[in-house]
């Protein structure tokens, strides 16, 4: 059944709310990478706070490419004047490269995360083959080498499910799909989490 693609539908929300909420994180993503560009010092770590930054910029742009037709690759060096739709296919471009850089910067990072920082918490997975309810917490946070590897899952994810035809799935680098997978959450134990 094909979406009616009209604002005045009863329905227009279900495209709607996803886009505004996807701007809204990329804008203030935006504001936060563009105030560290010139020179701003966050408390407890301004990479600590620009990896948060740089990893919602990424999801939020790699959503509107895969959802979307058409959106705005917009970035902190966006220059407002001369924004313009641009096709999902150059958005997928766009987006794996925010995906690139959240990996390349998160590699070497050993910043952990409280729950208030951000509020997802990794638990403790039970044994080979059980089921994680009931597990715990491990410390209540996050960690940058946890970014990295959901950042290798959006990577994986972004070019697996963005093809909208038959012949773009063909001409997808599966070794790429591959190489982000044997990185990403499912790598070396797993990563369950508890989005709270």
């Amino acid at each position: 059944i094909p979406y009616n693609n009209d604002q005045a539908s009863g329905d227009a929300e279900v495209a709607e709310d996803p886009w505004n909420n996807q701007y809204s994180t990329i804008g203030a993503a935006d504001g936060a990478l563009g105030a560290i560009a010139n020179g701003a010092v966050l408390p407890g770590g301004t990479d600590k706070y620009k990896a948060l930054a740089m990893f919602s910029q990424a999801g939020a742009l790699m959503e509107i490419a895969l959802v979307y037709d058409q959106g705005f690759a917009v970035d902190e060096t966006a220059d407002p004047t001369t924004i313009k739709l641009v096709p999902y296919t150059d958005m997928e471009t766009f987006a794996k490269s925010k995906i690139d850089a959240v990996i390349a910067f998160t590699a070497s990072q050993s910043e952990t995360y409280t729950q208030d920082e951000f509020p997802v918490s990794t638990v403790t997975p039970g044994p080979t083959g059980a089921s994680y309810s009931g597990a715990g917490p491990i410390g209540g946070g996050f960690s940058s080498q946890v970014i990295n590897r959901l950042a290798n899952t959006w990577g994986a994810q972004l070019l697996a499910y963005s093809p909208r035809t038959a012949a773009q799935a063909a001409s997808v680098d599966w070794n790429a799909v591959l190489a982000y997978t044997q990185k990403g959450i499912g790598s070396g134990g797993g990563t369950p989490f508890d989005f709270a």
